[in-house]
């Protein structure tokens, strides 16, 4: 209303607006001669009146009536929005913007009201993060896309009649966890023996509660993809035994949201395990170590901890699977009788796990079966 107060009818009374959150208004009689638009206000606060908010929407005030648009939100993901529109006018043409920080009308894909042509001016929004295109009764926004679109921000998806009827919905991107930090300790240690124990404090979340997963990955560098990860838990802590080499430790963070974070990477160094000897001792060192590997796997059955067993097995694995001459990761005393050892022993200590199935999330089970799987195709030791 160009700054000019319109809550004022044509007998010069003030309009009673109900205080809720859905009041309607009937806008007979209000004095609008001259103005174009019209914006409404709300303020909400708490019972003191100390902290207080405000947002405030304008409509475009026409002669004749307009047609009545209707907005739904059909779908949403972290990856995308899905809308469907409509008018109650016949044969109506429809098109979609998208308004908030980063993003204005005038960097909008402008749509002909009469032709329904468009002309595209600097787009922060990329026409391949608008699959569906900006026309029409259906919208898709892709958020994987590259956009100026701003986490932690509030944006409105207005649908626009050439009736002259709008409607509109909002979104807000989401923010991942932050704020916090992850450590390993200690940062090296022997194989099978010591536990190093990774644990993380300090993150917040827009939405709670968060989980977290510990992921293990061999090598120089961390390797996402190739980490085994433990199941997401409420759990801000993982201890890990791990088989000789060089490793890497890193967590990701999850919101309710489903919001993710990851953690800074730490590096371990693992030493083999030498088995101490003394008179009484019985049996060769491959026995000791092969007793080490049962002992920690049979320990973590025994208490259904089933990630911290599929670490050790993991890194185990890697050994296995590692060319015994390509680096020094190569597993202590590694000839191939002692690795096919190595690989019943496993096999039949994750067949336990996978027969038992208790408490295991679908990924987990993946994991286990995979594990089995690669354990019993023909090994290299025989081929």
């Amino acid at each position: 209303s160009g700054g000019a107060k319109c809550r004022l009818k044509a007998d010069s009374s003030l309009i009673s607006i109900a205080n809720s959150a859905t009041p309607q208004v009937p806008l007979a009689g209000i004095q609008t001669d001259g103005h174009a638009s019209a914006t409404f206000t709300v303020t909400i606060s708490d019972e003191t009146g100390a902290r207080r908010a405000s947002a405030s929407t304008t409509l475009t005030l026409a002669e004749a009536e307009v047609d009545t648009v209707d907005v739904q939100l059909v779908s949403r993901s972290l990856d995308r929005l899905a809308y469907s529109g409509g008018s109650s006018l016949a044969g109506a043409y429809l098109s979609w913007k998208v308004d908030g920080p980063g993003v204005t009308e005038a960097e909008q894909v402008v749509i002909g009201a009469s032709s329904g042509s468009a002309a595209s001016a600097a787009n922060p929004i990329p026409d391949d993060a608008v699959p569906m295109g900006w026309v029409g009764n259906q919208f898709i926004l892709d958020l994987t896309r590259p956009s100026a679109l701003i986490p932690g921000a509030t944006y409105a998806v207005t649908l626009t009649s050439t009736g002259g009827g709008q409607g509109s919905l909002s979104f807000r991107i989401g923010l991942p966890p932050s704020g916090g930090a992850c450590a390993v300790s200690p940062a090296a240690g022997t194989a099978l023996t010591d536990p190093f124990r990774l644990e993380c404090g300090g993150w917040t979340a827009e939405e709670l509660p968060m989980k977290y997963s510990f992921g293990v990955s061999r090598g120089t560098t961390f390797n996402a993809d190739a980490a085994v990860w433990t199941p997401a838990s409420s759990s801000s802590q993982f201890v890990a035994y791990l088989d000789a080499g060089s490793y890497h430790i890193c967590a990701q963070i999850f919101d309710a949201a489903g919001y993710v974070a990851l953690g800074e990477q730490s590096h371990v160094d693992v030493a083999a395990l030498v088995p101490t000897r003394t008179n009484e001792t019985v049996g060769s060192d491959d026995d000791l170590v092969l007793d080490a590997i049962q002992g920690v796997m049979a320990g973590f059955f025994r208490l259904g901890q089933t990630s911290q067993l599929l670490q050790v097995s993991g890194s185990v694995l890697d050994g296995l699977q590692s060319a015994p001459a390509a680096t020094a990761r190569r597993m202590l005393l590694s000839s191939s009788a002692y690795r096919m050892r190595t690989r019943l022993l496993m096999s039949s200590q994750l067949g336990q796990v996978a027969a038992d199935g208790s408490n295991m999330s679908p990924s987990t089970s993946s994991s286990v079966i995979g594990s089995v799987s690669l354990l019993t195709q023909t090994p290299e030791e025989v081929s």
